[in-house]
């Protein structure tokens, strides 16, 4: 429960900047509106998730190797939803 409420409060500021995003990206009428909304919600995953998953591997696995690892797997995730938000982006001005 430590973990979450942590989690939570680490994180309080980009769950305010996704809350309004989304809330601009719902009222959008563009196509692309959904990509947009995918990309923000796997990026808050991703930050959402590094702590519980950084604690439940370091106690799974001993020594640095699991810190990295686990590091690098939270980046790649929230890399995959920065990506999908450029796409949403790239998507939007080549209609414009």
């Amino acid at each position: 429960m430590e973990v979450l409420i942590e989690t939570l409060l680490v994180n309080l500021s980009l769950i305010a900047c996704v809350a309004v995003a989304l809330a601009i990206a719902i009222k959008s009428t563009s196509k692309y509106k959904n990509l947009f909304i995918t990309g923000l919600v796997v990026l808050l995953l991703a930050n959402l998730l590094a702590i519980p998953l950084t604690v439940f591997w370091q106690n799974l696995f001993s020594g640095k190797i699991a810190l990295y690892i686990i590091c690098n797997l939270i980046g790649v995730f929230s890399g995959i939803g920065v990506i999908i938000l450029a796409k949403a982006f790239n998507a939007v001005q080549k209609r414009v």
